[in-house]
Protein backbone atom coordinates (compact mmCIF):
# COMPACT_ATOMS: atom_id res chain seq x y z
CA UNK A 1 0.00 0.00 0.00
CA UNK A 2 1.42 3.36 -0.95
CA UNK A 3 1.61 5.50 2.15
CA UNK A 4 -1.12 8.31 2.73
CA UNK A 5 0.50 11.57 3.35
CA UNK A 6 1.14 12.57 7.15
CA UNK A 7 3.56 15.04 7.38
CA UNK A 8 0.63 18.16 8.51
CA UNK A 9 -1.32 15.88 10.68
CA UNK A 10 2.37 14.84 12.89
CA UNK A 11 2.82 18.92 12.97
CA UNK A 12 -0.46 19.23 14.31
CA UNK A 13 0.05 16.66 16.81
CA UNK A 14 2.83 18.35 18.13
CA UNK A 15 0.32 21.14 19.50
CA UNK A 16 -2.74 19.28 19.88
CA UNK A 17 -2.70 18.44 23.22
CA UNK A 18 -1.80 21.76 24.79
CA UNK A 19 -4.74 23.74 22.89
CA UNK A 20 -7.11 21.23 24.83
CA UNK A 21 -5.47 21.43 28.27
CA UNK A 22 -6.21 24.56 29.12
CA UNK A 23 -8.51 26.15 31.41
CA UNK A 24 -12.50 26.52 30.68
CA UNK A 25 -13.34 29.97 28.88
CA UNK A 26 -14.27 32.68 31.41
CA UNK A 27 -17.17 34.71 29.39
CA UNK A 28 -16.12 38.11 28.43
CA UNK A 29 -16.95 41.58 30.22
CA UNK A 30 -18.48 43.83 28.67
CA UNK A 31 -16.32 46.86 27.33
CA UNK A 32 -17.82 50.50 28.73
CA UNK A 33 -21.22 49.34 30.28
CA UNK A 34 -21.52 51.96 32.25
CA UNK A 35 -23.55 51.73 35.30
CA UNK A 36 -26.19 49.27 36.29
CA UNK A 37 -29.66 51.05 35.73
CA UNK A 38 -31.14 53.18 38.64
CA UNK A 39 -34.88 53.80 39.42
CA UNK A 40 -35.16 57.86 38.39
CA UNK A 41 -39.04 58.92 38.16
CA UNK A 42 -37.51 61.52 36.11
CA UNK A 43 -36.11 59.47 34.00
CA UNK A 44 -39.06 58.35 30.83
CA UNK A 45 -36.91 55.19 29.79
CA UNK A 46 -36.57 54.30 33.85
CA UNK A 47 -39.50 52.67 35.56
CA UNK A 48 -41.00 54.31 38.51
CA UNK A 49 -39.78 54.01 42.09
CA UNK A 50 -40.88 51.12 43.90
CA UNK A 51 -41.23 49.28 40.53
CA UNK A 52 -38.58 46.59 41.90
CA UNK A 53 -40.53 46.11 45.34
CA UNK A 54 -41.88 42.28 45.66
CA UNK A 55 -45.23 41.79 45.56
CA UNK A 56 -45.37 38.24 46.83
CA UNK A 57 -43.46 36.05 49.15
CA UNK A 58 -41.75 33.96 46.66
CA UNK A 59 -40.37 36.41 43.88
CA UNK A 60 -37.38 37.53 41.26
CA UNK A 61 -36.34 40.80 40.64
CA UNK A 62 -33.82 41.90 37.66
CA UNK A 63 -31.91 44.94 36.71
CA UNK A 64 -29.85 44.14 33.61
CA UNK A 65 -27.36 46.56 31.39
CA UNK A 66 -25.72 44.17 28.39
CA UNK A 67 -25.34 43.29 25.25
CA UNK A 68 -27.57 40.52 23.67
CA UNK A 69 -24.91 37.35 22.26
CA UNK A 70 -26.38 35.27 20.03
CA UNK A 71 -27.62 31.52 21.02
CA UNK A 72 -24.21 30.15 18.80
CA UNK A 73 -22.39 31.91 21.36
CA UNK A 74 -23.75 30.79 24.43
CA UNK A 75 -24.05 27.28 23.11
CA UNK A 76 -20.67 27.31 21.98
CA UNK A 77 -18.08 25.20 24.79
CA UNK A 78 -15.12 27.58 23.51
CA UNK A 79 -17.03 31.03 23.10
CA UNK A 80 -16.54 33.78 24.45
CA UNK A 81 -19.82 35.12 25.80
CA UNK A 82 -20.23 38.63 26.27
CA UNK A 83 -21.46 39.72 30.33
CA UNK A 84 -23.48 42.40 31.64
CA UNK A 85 -23.92 44.21 34.72
CA UNK A 86 -26.89 44.75 37.17
CA UNK A 87 -28.35 42.22 39.54
CA UNK A 88 -30.82 39.73 40.53
CA UNK A 89 -32.68 38.48 43.62
CA UNK A 90 -34.81 35.55 44.22
CA UNK A 91 -36.93 34.29 47.61
CA UNK A 92 -38.19 30.88 47.38
CA UNK A 93 -38.72 28.13 49.65
CA UNK A 94 -36.96 29.70 52.08
CA UNK A 95 -33.91 30.23 50.50
CA UNK A 96 -32.31 33.53 48.69
CA UNK A 97 -30.40 33.70 45.57
CA UNK A 98 -28.48 36.86 45.00
CA UNK A 99 -26.34 37.10 41.81
CA UNK A 100 -24.70 40.03 40.49
CA UNK A 101 -21.88 41.41 37.90
CA UNK A 102 -19.52 38.47 39.02
CA UNK A 103 -21.59 35.82 38.64
CA UNK A 104 -21.48 36.37 35.19
CA UNK A 105 -25.12 37.77 34.02
CA UNK A 106 -25.50 37.45 30.39
CA UNK A 107 -28.34 37.97 27.79
CA UNK A 108 -28.78 36.32 24.39
CA UNK A 109 -31.42 36.11 21.67
CA UNK A 110 -32.79 32.06 21.38
CA UNK A 111 -35.58 30.83 18.89
CA UNK A 112 -38.12 28.32 19.75
CA UNK A 113 -39.65 25.70 16.52
CA UNK A 114 -42.97 26.88 15.89
CA UNK A 115 -42.50 29.34 19.20
CA UNK A 116 -40.96 32.54 17.96
CA UNK A 117 -37.76 34.54 19.29
CA UNK A 118 -37.30 35.43 22.71
CA UNK A 119 -34.62 37.86 24.65
CA UNK A 120 -33.36 35.70 27.47
CA UNK A 121 -30.99 37.01 30.66
CA UNK A 122 -29.42 34.98 32.74
CA UNK A 123 -26.99 34.06 35.75
CA UNK A 124 -25.79 31.18 38.09
CA UNK A 125 -23.21 30.91 41.06
CA UNK A 126 -21.58 27.14 40.98
CA UNK A 127 -21.05 26.12 44.48
CA UNK A 128 -17.07 26.44 45.26
CA UNK A 129 -16.74 22.33 45.82
CA UNK A 130 -17.56 21.63 41.61
CA UNK A 131 -14.52 21.02 39.70
CA UNK A 132 -14.68 20.63 36.07
CA UNK A 133 -15.99 17.47 36.29
CA UNK A 134 -18.52 17.29 38.25
CA UNK A 135 -20.39 19.93 40.25
CA UNK A 136 -23.55 22.03 41.12
CA UNK A 137 -25.04 25.20 40.69
CA UNK A 138 -27.75 27.66 40.97
CA UNK A 139 -29.40 29.29 38.24
CA UNK A 140 -31.77 31.80 37.39
CA UNK A 141 -33.39 32.53 34.07
CA UNK A 142 -36.03 35.58 32.84
CA UNK A 143 -37.24 35.78 29.24
CA UNK A 144 -39.62 37.08 26.80
CA UNK A 145 -40.52 37.37 23.22
CA UNK A 146 -38.86 39.92 20.99
CA UNK A 147 -42.19 40.64 19.35
CA UNK A 148 -43.84 42.15 22.51
CA UNK A 149 -40.69 44.37 22.73
CA UNK A 150 -40.83 45.00 19.12
CA UNK A 151 -44.69 46.28 19.73
CA UNK A 152 -44.04 48.96 22.11
CA UNK A 153 -44.08 52.62 20.86
CA UNK A 154 -41.84 55.19 22.09
CA UNK A 155 -43.94 56.04 25.13
CA UNK A 156 -44.24 52.38 26.11
CA UNK A 157 -42.12 50.25 27.92
CA UNK A 158 -44.12 47.99 30.01
CA UNK A 159 -44.38 43.82 28.80
CA UNK A 160 -46.58 41.41 30.41
CA UNK A 161 -48.16 38.03 29.13
CA UNK A 162 -45.84 35.73 28.02
CA UNK A 163 -42.72 36.41 30.90
CA UNK A 164 -41.15 33.42 31.83
CA UNK A 165 -38.87 32.73 34.54
CA UNK A 166 -37.13 29.86 36.98
CA UNK A 167 -34.70 29.39 39.36
CA UNK A 168 -33.25 26.25 39.04
CA UNK A 169 -30.98 24.11 40.93
CA UNK A 170 -28.40 22.03 38.31
CA UNK A 171 -26.06 19.62 38.50
CA UNK A 172 -23.60 18.56 35.80
CA UNK A 173 -21.07 15.61 35.19
CA UNK A 174 -18.38 15.45 32.83
CA UNK A 175 -17.85 11.45 31.99
CA UNK A 176 -14.55 10.45 31.18
CA UNK A 177 -15.25 9.85 27.63
CA UNK A 178 -16.64 13.23 27.55
CA UNK A 179 -20.19 12.85 27.24
CA UNK A 180 -22.07 15.16 29.37
CA UNK A 181 -24.92 14.27 31.77
CA UNK A 182 -26.76 17.81 32.92
CA UNK A 183 -29.87 17.70 35.61
CA UNK A 184 -32.10 20.84 35.73
CA UNK A 185 -34.42 20.63 38.63
CA UNK A 186 -37.29 23.77 38.88
CA UNK A 187 -37.73 25.00 42.42
CA UNK A 188 -39.94 28.40 40.98
CA UNK A 189 -40.94 29.36 37.46
CA UNK A 190 -42.90 32.79 36.71
CA UNK A 191 -46.45 33.53 38.34
CA UNK A 192 -48.63 35.35 35.55
CA UNK A 193 -48.30 38.76 37.18
CA UNK A 194 -44.93 39.17 36.25
CA UNK A 195 -43.66 42.39 34.21
CA UNK A 196 -40.67 43.74 32.51
CA UNK A 197 -39.82 47.71 31.93
CA UNK A 198 -37.45 47.94 29.07
CA UNK A 199 -35.80 50.85 27.77
CA UNK A 200 -35.42 50.32 24.19
CA UNK A 201 -34.37 53.70 23.18
CA UNK A 202 -31.27 52.27 21.32
CA UNK A 203 -33.23 49.37 20.54
CA UNK A 204 -34.21 47.79 16.51
CA UNK A 205 -34.66 44.46 16.73
CA UNK A 206 -33.51 43.16 19.86
CA UNK A 207 -31.30 40.89 18.26
CA UNK A 208 -27.74 39.94 18.95
CA UNK A 209 -24.97 43.30 19.58
CA UNK A 210 -28.08 44.98 20.30
CA UNK A 211 -27.75 46.32 24.11
CA UNK A 212 -30.59 44.66 26.55
CA UNK A 213 -31.85 47.21 29.21
CA UNK A 214 -34.53 46.01 31.52
CA UNK A 215 -35.71 45.68 35.28
CA UNK A 216 -38.47 42.89 35.64
CA UNK A 217 -40.15 42.03 38.85
CA UNK A 218 -41.39 38.79 38.44
CA UNK A 219 -44.01 36.50 41.85
CA UNK A 220 -42.95 33.42 41.36
CA UNK A 221 -44.61 30.10 42.07
CA UNK A 222 -43.76 27.03 43.95
CA UNK A 223 -45.71 24.83 43.62
CA UNK A 224 -44.58 20.94 42.75
CA UNK A 225 -47.89 20.00 40.99
CA UNK A 226 -48.12 23.52 38.92
CA UNK A 227 -44.31 23.64 38.11
CA UNK A 228 -45.07 19.65 36.63
CA UNK A 229 -48.37 20.77 34.61
CA UNK A 230 -46.17 23.71 33.04
CA UNK A 231 -43.05 22.01 32.23
CA UNK A 232 -45.55 19.41 30.53
CA UNK A 233 -44.07 15.87 28.74
CA UNK A 234 -40.54 17.48 29.08
CA UNK A 235 -40.18 17.54 32.85
CA UNK A 236 -39.75 14.09 34.47
CA UNK A 237 -39.33 13.46 38.17
CA UNK A 238 -36.45 12.96 40.59
CA UNK A 239 -36.90 12.19 44.02
CA UNK A 240 -40.26 13.66 43.13
CA UNK A 241 -38.64 17.16 42.08
CA UNK A 242 -39.95 18.56 38.40
CA UNK A 243 -36.72 18.42 36.61
CA UNK A 244 -35.32 17.83 32.89
CA UNK A 245 -32.19 15.61 32.05
CA UNK A 246 -29.85 15.17 29.45
CA UNK A 247 -27.46 13.15 28.36
CA UNK A 248 -25.12 15.36 25.84
CA UNK A 249 -28.06 16.66 23.43
CA UNK A 250 -30.40 13.55 23.82
CA UNK A 251 -32.93 13.88 26.50
CA UNK A 252 -33.30 11.16 29.58
CA UNK A 253 -35.39 10.17 31.90
CA UNK A 254 -34.16 11.80 35.20
CA UNK A 255 -35.79 8.15 36.52
CA UNK A 256 -32.44 6.98 35.13
CA UNK A 257 -30.09 9.64 36.10
CA UNK A 258 -28.31 7.99 39.49
CA UNK A 259 -27.64 4.84 37.30
CA UNK A 260 -26.37 7.35 34.31
CA UNK A 261 -24.63 9.05 37.04
CA UNK A 262 -22.57 5.43 38.10
CA UNK A 263 -21.30 4.51 35.34
CA UNK A 264 -17.98 6.93 34.48
CA UNK A 265 -17.68 6.69 31.19
CA UNK A 266 -14.61 4.60 31.17
CA UNK A 267 -14.63 0.75 29.63
CA UNK A 268 -16.67 0.49 25.76
CA UNK A 269 -19.66 -0.63 25.58
CA UNK A 270 -18.83 -4.08 24.30
CA UNK A 271 -16.67 -6.57 25.06
CA UNK A 272 -13.31 -8.00 22.91
CA UNK A 273 -12.35 -11.72 22.60
CA UNK A 274 -10.65 -12.98 26.11
CA UNK A 275 -6.87 -11.83 26.51
CA UNK A 276 -7.61 -9.37 22.96
CA UNK A 277 -5.25 -6.80 24.78
CA UNK A 278 -2.44 -9.01 26.15
CA UNK A 279 0.80 -8.02 24.89
CA UNK A 280 3.31 -10.56 23.61
CA UNK A 281 5.98 -12.59 25.89
CA UNK A 282 8.99 -10.80 24.33
CA UNK A 283 9.95 -7.82 21.81
CA UNK A 284 8.21 -4.38 21.71
CA UNK A 285 4.38 -3.71 21.68
CA UNK A 286 1.48 -1.13 22.12
CA UNK A 287 -1.72 -1.95 23.73
CA UNK A 288 -4.71 0.93 23.62
CA UNK A 289 -8.02 1.79 24.38
CA UNK A 290 -10.14 5.20 23.49
CA UNK A 291 -13.93 6.08 24.19
CA UNK A 292 -15.10 9.74 22.85
CA UNK A 293 -16.08 11.73 20.37
CA UNK A 294 -14.06 12.12 17.09
CA UNK A 295 -13.39 15.51 16.31
CA UNK A 296 -13.62 17.43 12.65
CA UNK A 297 -9.70 17.71 10.95
CA UNK A 298 -9.83 21.85 11.83
CA UNK A 299 -11.68 21.63 15.24
CA UNK A 300 -9.10 23.39 17.21
CA UNK A 301 -10.45 22.46 20.00
CA UNK A 302 -11.26 19.18 20.04
CA UNK A 303 -12.99 17.33 23.16
CA UNK A 304 -11.03 14.65 24.85
CA UNK A 305 -12.15 11.14 25.36
CA UNK A 306 -11.32 8.34 28.18
CA UNK A 307 -8.18 6.68 27.11
CA UNK A 308 -5.71 3.87 28.46
CA UNK A 309 -2.20 3.42 26.00
CA UNK A 310 0.85 1.91 27.17
CA UNK A 311 3.90 1.86 25.40
CA UNK A 312 6.52 -1.31 25.91
CA UNK A 313 10.62 -0.42 23.69
CA UNK A 314 12.92 -2.44 25.07
CA UNK A 315 11.20 -4.43 28.73
CA UNK A 316 10.66 -0.91 29.76
CA UNK A 317 6.98 0.35 29.70
CA UNK A 318 5.70 3.89 29.29
CA UNK A 319 1.77 5.10 29.53
CA UNK A 320 -0.33 7.77 27.46
CA UNK A 321 -3.16 7.68 29.52
CA UNK A 322 -3.55 11.01 30.59
CA UNK A 323 -6.20 12.13 27.69
CA UNK A 324 -6.32 11.16 23.96
CA UNK A 325 -7.99 12.49 20.90
CA UNK A 326 -10.00 10.70 18.24
CA UNK A 327 -9.39 13.18 14.98
CA UNK A 328 -10.34 12.82 11.17
CA UNK A 329 -7.32 13.61 8.86
CA UNK A 330 -7.86 14.39 5.41
CA UNK A 331 -11.56 13.19 4.83
CA UNK A 332 -13.12 13.35 1.38
CA UNK A 333 -10.27 12.21 0.02
CA UNK A 334 -7.69 9.21 -1.02
CA UNK A 335 -5.56 9.63 2.06
CA UNK A 336 -8.67 9.76 4.64
CA UNK A 337 -7.72 8.49 7.84
CA UNK A 338 -8.90 8.71 11.35
CA UNK A 339 -6.70 9.53 13.81
CA UNK A 340 -6.30 8.12 18.03
CA UNK A 341 -3.44 9.88 19.61
CA UNK A 342 -2.79 9.11 23.70
CA UNK A 343 -0.94 11.48 25.33
CA UNK A 344 1.05 11.57 29.14
CA UNK A 345 2.08 15.14 30.04
CA UNK A 346 4.91 16.07 32.55
CA UNK A 347 5.86 19.45 33.42
CA UNK A 348 9.77 20.25 33.69
CA UNK A 349 11.52 23.34 34.79
CA UNK A 350 11.51 27.02 33.21
CA UNK A 351 8.17 26.38 31.58
CA UNK A 352 9.29 23.19 29.53
CA UNK A 353 7.51 20.22 28.90
CA UNK A 354 7.30 16.30 28.13
CA UNK A 355 4.80 14.52 26.57
CA UNK A 356 4.53 10.62 26.13
CA UNK A 357 2.46 9.89 23.15
CA UNK A 358 0.77 6.83 20.80
CA UNK A 359 -0.48 7.82 17.71
CA UNK A 360 -2.69 4.99 15.38
CA UNK A 361 -3.62 5.49 12.56
CA UNK A 362 -6.37 3.56 10.45
CA UNK A 363 -8.98 4.03 7.25
CA UNK A 364 -12.55 4.55 8.46
CA UNK A 365 -13.48 2.89 4.85
CA UNK A 366 -11.51 -0.46 6.91
CA UNK A 367 -13.79 0.17 9.38
CA UNK A 368 -16.83 0.38 8.05
CA UNK A 369 -15.95 -2.52 5.98
CA UNK A 370 -14.75 -4.52 9.07
CA UNK A 371 -18.48 -3.20 10.50
CA UNK A 372 -20.52 -4.37 7.58
CA UNK A 373 -18.70 -7.97 7.35
CA UNK A 374 -18.95 -8.54 11.23
CA UNK A 375 -14.93 -8.95 10.98
CA UNK A 376 -14.32 -7.62 14.85
CA UNK A 377 -11.42 -7.92 15.98
CA UNK A 378 -10.45 -6.50 12.58
CA UNK A 379 -6.60 -8.00 12.22
CA UNK A 380 -4.43 -5.77 10.34
CA UNK A 381 -2.60 -7.06 7.59
CA UNK A 382 0.02 -5.89 4.96
CA UNK A 383 -3.28 -4.55 2.58
CA UNK A 384 -4.88 -2.39 5.87
CA UNK A 385 -4.88 1.38 5.50
CA UNK A 386 -3.11 1.67 9.23
CA UNK A 387 0.09 2.93 11.14
CA UNK A 388 1.23 3.11 15.00
CA UNK A 389 3.68 5.60 15.86
CA UNK A 390 5.17 6.08 19.59
CA UNK A 391 7.36 9.22 20.44
CA UNK A 392 8.26 11.53 22.91
CA UNK A 393 7.95 15.62 22.62
CA UNK A 394 10.00 17.95 24.42
CA UNK A 395 8.04 21.56 24.49
CA UNK A 396 10.93 24.50 25.37
CA UNK A 397 9.04 28.14 25.40
CA UNK A 398 10.68 30.79 23.68
CA UNK A 399 9.65 33.51 21.35
CA UNK A 400 6.09 33.47 22.91
CA UNK A 401 5.28 30.42 21.37
CA UNK A 402 7.05 27.21 21.70
CA UNK A 403 9.45 25.11 20.21
CA UNK A 404 9.47 21.60 19.73
CA UNK A 405 11.47 18.18 19.86
CA UNK A 406 9.58 15.17 18.61
CA UNK A 407 11.57 12.16 18.44
CA UNK A 408 9.63 8.56 17.46
CA UNK A 409 11.17 5.95 18.53
CA UNK A 410 8.55 2.73 17.63
CA UNK A 411 6.01 2.20 14.92
CA UNK A 412 3.71 -0.52 14.04
CA UNK A 413 3.80 -1.41 10.46
CA UNK A 414 0.86 -3.44 9.30
CA UNK A 415 2.11 -7.20 7.12
CA UNK A 416 5.96 -6.14 9.00
CA UNK A 417 4.66 -6.50 12.64
CA UNK A 418 1.20 -8.49 14.35
CA UNK A 419 -1.52 -6.13 14.88
CA UNK A 420 -5.27 -5.74 15.50
CA UNK A 421 -8.07 -3.47 16.71
CA UNK A 422 -11.39 -3.73 18.08
CA UNK A 423 -14.52 -1.15 17.93
CA UNK A 424 -17.76 -1.17 19.05
CA UNK A 425 -19.48 -0.02 15.71
CA UNK A 426 -22.84 0.14 17.03
CA UNK A 427 -23.30 4.02 16.51
CA UNK A 428 -21.31 4.51 13.55
CA UNK A 429 -21.78 5.15 9.91
CA UNK A 430 -18.70 6.25 8.52
CA UNK A 431 -16.63 6.58 11.80
CA UNK A 432 -16.07 10.47 10.61
CA UNK A 433 -16.81 13.83 12.52
CA UNK A 434 -19.38 14.36 15.03
CA UNK A 435 -19.80 10.29 15.85
CA UNK A 436 -18.22 8.57 18.76
CA UNK A 437 -15.58 6.34 18.61
CA UNK A 438 -15.15 2.91 21.02
CA UNK A 439 -11.73 1.10 19.88
CA UNK A 440 -8.91 -0.25 21.22
CA UNK A 441 -6.20 -2.16 20.02
CA UNK A 442 -3.09 -3.87 20.28
CA UNK A 443 0.40 -3.67 18.11
CA UNK A 444 3.78 -5.19 17.68
CA UNK A 445 5.89 -2.66 17.15
CA UNK A 446 9.57 -2.08 15.08
CA UNK A 447 12.36 0.72 16.53
CA UNK A 448 13.74 1.15 13.11
CA UNK A 449 11.54 4.69 12.50
CA UNK A 450 12.10 5.98 9.32
CA UNK A 451 11.62 9.15 7.37
CA UNK A 452 8.38 7.56 5.35
CA UNK A 453 6.78 6.53 8.63
CA UNK A 454 7.15 9.63 10.28
CA UNK A 455 6.53 11.94 7.16
CA UNK A 456 8.61 14.29 7.85
CA UNK A 457 12.42 14.80 7.45
CA UNK A 458 14.43 13.59 10.16
CA UNK A 459 18.22 14.02 11.83
CA UNK A 460 20.62 11.98 12.53
CA UNK A 461 19.79 11.46 16.41
CA UNK A 462 16.38 10.19 14.77
CA UNK A 463 14.10 13.29 16.12
CA UNK A 464 12.85 16.64 13.84
CA UNK A 465 12.11 19.82 15.56
CA UNK A 466 9.25 22.60 14.97
CA UNK A 467 7.98 25.87 15.67
CA UNK A 468 4.09 26.21 16.20
CA UNK A 469 3.99 27.18 12.19
CA UNK A 470 7.10 25.33 10.36
CA UNK A 471 9.61 22.38 10.80
CA UNK A 472 12.87 24.31 11.78
CA UNK A 473 16.70 22.74 12.73
CA UNK A 474 16.96 20.74 15.78
CA UNK A 475 20.44 22.86 16.35
CA UNK A 476 17.92 26.11 17.12
CA UNK A 477 16.72 24.07 20.20
CA UNK A 478 17.87 23.37 23.87
CA UNK A 479 20.15 21.28 23.78
CA UNK A 480 19.70 20.41 27.24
Amino acid sequence: MARPRRGTAILAMCFLGLAACGSTPVPTAQDDAGTPPQDDAGDPNQPPPGFLDPTSASYLTLRFKGVINSYETVADDSSNVITGIGSLQAAFLDRMLALSDSDGLYAYEYTYPDAGRYVVATGSRVTPESTSSRGTLQEATLSFPAASALALDAGGHLIGGKISASTRDAEYVVRKDSTVLYKLCYAAVADTSAQVFLDHSANQTYGPGENLILWANVPLVTDRQAIFERCGSTCTAYHDAPCRCYLDDASLDCADWDAEVANDGGELSCGPPAGFLTPPASGDWATFKFKGPIAAADDPSPKAGWVEATVSVGGTAATASMFGYATEYDPGTDSNLLSVSCYDYQDGAGGVFYLTELDFYVAPAALVQAKSSGTDPLVLDASSPALGLAQKLTGYPGGGGYLYRVCPYAVFRPGQTAGSVYDCPAGNATFGAGERLEIEGNLVLQTNVTADDVGVPLEADGCYCCSETAYVACSTLPQS
